[in-house]
């Protein structure tokens, strides 16, 4: 969702100026759409796709990293190890709503007490971390870019994670699924430096 809305959509409007005679669908969901029921074209993932006859290839690894919104992080008590996030509020997934595993990030860094906002939405909880709520999981592609925002932990809190691109087999040979796959590998090509930091 996050990927979608903050990194692809501007990009895939672009592609469609280059193209006018080319329609895309954008299905930015918190959720695996499946190839197999032709839900979508070409579907990118954080789960490597292991079954059906599909086309995969790794489109790119991205970081995310432990944020705080700069203000909240003045008035609360100072992060200088993992034992001082109890004294934070936290904004996370919700955690039987979650479609990946690939997202249970905060566990494996501090187990809270106390959720400020749980959401389904990448985007929701960076406004919520935007907003003073608490801190967050977010990706590096989404916070980097926002003043308001600080790293937290920044060497204790670094997960990689890897989205994967996927279309049926069958799509190989349809020009326009085609021009828009070979499009996105460049796009990301282009912009995975800011992802990786």
């Amino acid at each position: 969702e996050g990927f979608g809305t903050q990194m692809l959509a501007s990009e895939l409007a672009r592609l469609t100026l280059r193209y006018p005679l080319l329609s895309v669908d954008l299905l930015a969901l918190p959720r695996m759409l499946h190839l197999s029921s032709r839900e979508a074209d070409i579907v990118i993932s954080l789960e490597r796709p292991k079954r059906g006859s599909i086309v995969v290839t790794k489109l790119a690894d991205y970081r995310l990293y432990l944020y705080g919104q700069r203000e909240y992080l003045a008035r609360k008590p100072l992060v200088a190890k993992t034992d001082d996030l109890r004294h934070h509020s936290f904004v996370h997934y919700v955690d039987d709503l979650l479609f990946t595993r690939e997202l249970q990030l905060l566990d494996t860094l501090h187990r809270p007490e106390r959720f400020a906002l749980r959401s389904t939405s990448i985007t929701a909880q960076y406004e919520a971390v935007r907003a003073g709520a608490g801190l967050a999981v977010l990706p590096a592609f989404l916070a980097d870019r926002d003043p308001i925002l600080a790293r937290v932990l920044p060497t204790e809190a670094r997960f990689t994670r890897t989205f994967w691109m996927s279309m049926p087999e069958e799509a190989k040979t349809e020009p326009h699924i085609q021009a828009v796959w070979r499009f996105l590998k460049d796009v990301v090509r282009e912009r995975q430096g800011e992802w990786v930091k």
